[in-house]
């Protein structure tokens, strides 16, 4: 398979509050099917006591208009600004040391 991804949008915020936000938007176009899609990323990250930062990372697929015209189905209140799909991750993150390194 072969997929080409273009990164569209990106942006960052931080504040004092030690949180961190992103938010970035993507095309991916894949070759062999001959589809393009959108996704739009959002990213939260708050670090907390003891160097741990804990985060939630949410995904939204689009499709383009163009699918609705291969569609079979006579939807006309297809609007491709909504998402055809979400994804939502909770992430931790905390610093090892050398030797916890090396067991994975």
């Amino acid at each position: 398979q072969s997929t080409d991804v273009t990164i569209l949008d990106s942006s960052v915020q931080g504040n004092v509050a030690d949180t961190y936000y992103t938010a970035k938007t993507f095309s991916q176009y894949n070759v062999n099917q001959d589809l393009q899609l959108f996704y739009r990323e959002v990213t939260s990250l708050r670090r907390k006591e003891n160097d741990v930062i804990d985060g939630k990372i949410r995904v939204a697929a689009f499709l383009p208009k163009y699918i609705r015209g291969m569609d079979a189905s006579d939807d006309d209140a297809y609007d491709d600004n909504e998402a055809v799909a979400i994804y939502d991750y909770d992430i931790l993150l905390q610093s090892i040391d050398e030797a916890e390194a090396a067991t994975f």
